[in-house]
């Protein structure tokens, strides 16, 4: 009887092989979105520590918290976040860049479909709540005043430059009497714990949706 050689084949090796390819292939998008995500989370607590320190620092070193109603964050973040690249200013809109590229900014103007940043300019945002900003700026920054709210772009000038769960922009809210520093959808929350889901999911971002804090939100 002829007996079968041991060992593995070269056909079986092809094999193996183009299925190894073939799965790495299918994970590639999953692991890109998984590092964007995890981006956005780290760079959004760094920043809301941050700020929550400069709250702080501020409030011990003048006697009293940043009055938000005659100060802009401009003088305080310039004084105690030095870990900022620069300051831009491009068409009377303020923003600070990170040395990693994300932006903060202190105006919601920054990405207005009528930026005057190309970037957002071009691409406008993704939300209808945000949409026809320049005619009424107050309203982005939910029940709170305008000065309470400043708006990270995790990523900078890259894409998708948008709001929402599958968006880039993260709208933060600072308590000037507590320090309290959150995002503007778990502050409108704790600000109005009985609203509906649709009311709060309108200031949804990535990083509440992969938190789990606007878990039900489209």
């Amino acid at each position: 009887m002829t007996r079968r050689a041991s060992g593995i084949s070269m056909v079986e090796i092809i094999v193996a092989m183009a299925i190894t390819v073939l799965l790495a292939l299918m994970a590639l998008p999953k692991t890109t979105t998984t590092q964007s995500t995890s981006t956005a989370i780290n760079q959004a607590d760094q920043v809301m520590e941050e700020l929550a320190l400069m709250m702080q620092s501020y409030q011990y070193d003048n006697g009293h918290p940043v009055n938000l109603q005659s100060m802009t964050y401009e003088t305080p973040i310039q004084q105690y976040l030095n870990y900022f690249k620069d300051t831009q200013l491009s068409g009377g809109s303020q923003y600070f860049m990170f040395l990693d590229g994300s932006r903060l900014s202190t105006t919601p103007q920054l990405f207005a479909p009528s930026s005057p940043l190309s970037e957002y300019n071009n691409s406008g945002l993704s939300n209808t709540k945000w949409q026809g900003l320049t005619s009424n700026p107050n309203q982005y920054c939910g029940d709170f005043s305008p000065n309470e709210c400043l708006y990270l772009d995790f990523n900078g000038a890259s894409p998708p430059n948008q709001i929402g769960k599958g968006g880039d922009i993260i709208p933060i809210h600072l308590d000037p009497t507590t320090g309290k520093v959150q995002t503007l959808f778990e502050a409108e929350h704790d600000q109005n714990p009985t609203a509906s889901l649709a009311q709060l999911c309108q200031y949804d971002s990535i990083y509440d949706n992969k938190m789990g804090f606007s878990a039900g939100c489209p």
